[in-house]
């Protein structure tokens, strides 16, 4: 693995990144330097984290061609030597981009992407495949994989720094609107659950007003029927009182009346004996 950045290709565009005194644009005359790739803010001044790349491919001389464009446009570069050392450095350290061959030994481009595309945290990675096997199956195997581009070998300085731009820029972009997706998601939910919240605490205080209220009606309705159920006990109790000498006497009377009978049914004695 190496980690390449060409310092004096960097140093000889430096003084093109000075400020002109005809009021030129950032970048002097030379259009593909950008005050954005090379870590300077465009209105504040303040540095920007540079935008970081990794190299895979097992060919030397191709690895360190592509090294040494990249490098000289802004990039921080690393190398790897084919997919299985691209794949532990890319579980260890974050990349705004990743160039990869197709063909290389122990694990391939195609694997490579893959397992890329299998891991949320590097899904977003973009990936262009620069590979002299330009066949459209194989082409379109790998950006059906995930690759966001694909560039056949060889490739021109200026065609490969002006994808890397492109393809760098639309994967931030991207991971911008889904950021701001999130936070306004994250907005809309925290604002309905503060409403939803103030509902309930609404009506949680209608609820406990209603309670009282009633508990407050029931308890003058209890006080208010008291005196009708006492006097209800009362003529209840009169009435039990007056009813049970009639009962006395009419049971009396049935008494009265079975021993009448009793002694009707008795034999009389024998005058003759």
């Amino acid at each position: 693995m190496q980690l390449i950045l060409d310092v004096a290709e960097l140093v000889a565009r430096a003084p093109s990144l000075a400020p002109a005194h005809d009021a030129a644009a950032p970048g002097g005359d030379d259009p593909e330097v950008t005050a954005e790739r090379l870590g300077i803010g465009e209105v504040t001044g303040e540095a920007l984290p540079l935008p970081r790349v990794l190299v895979v491919d097992d060919s030397r001389t191709m690895r360190e061609s592509i090294a040494r464009i990249l490098g000289g446009a802004g990039y921080v570069i690393e190398t790897a030597v084919d997919g299985r050392e691209a794949w532990d450095v890319l579980l260890e350290r974050r990349f705004d981009l990743m160039v990869t061959d197709l063909e290389m030994p122990r694990m391939g481009g195609y694997e490579l992407i893959a397992r890329v595309r299998r891991v949320p945290a590097l899904r977003s990675l973009p990936i262009i495949v620069v590979s002299a096997r330009a066949s459209d199956p194989k082409k379109s195997r790998a950006l059906e994989l995930g690759a966001q581009l694909f560039m056949p070998k060889p490739v021109s300085r200026g065609d490969l720094v002006k994808q890397v731009d492109t393809t760098i820029a639309v994967g931030k972009g991207a991971v911008t609107t889904a950021r701001h997706a999130v936070d306004t998601t994250a907005s809309t939910a925290k604002a309905t659950f503060t409403t939803a919240r103030k509902e309930t605490s609404k009506v949680a205080d209608t609820v406990k007003e209603t309670a009282e209220t009633v508990k407050d009606d029931v308890k003058t309705e209890v006080t208010e029927a008291k005196p009708e159920v006492k006097a209800a006990a009362k003529r209840t109790a009169t009435a039990r009182a007056d009813a049970r000498p009639t009962r006395l006497v009419v049971a009396a009377g049935h008494l009265q009346a079975l021993v009448h009978a009793t002694r009707s049914r008795r034999p009389r004695p024998d005058s003759r004996v």
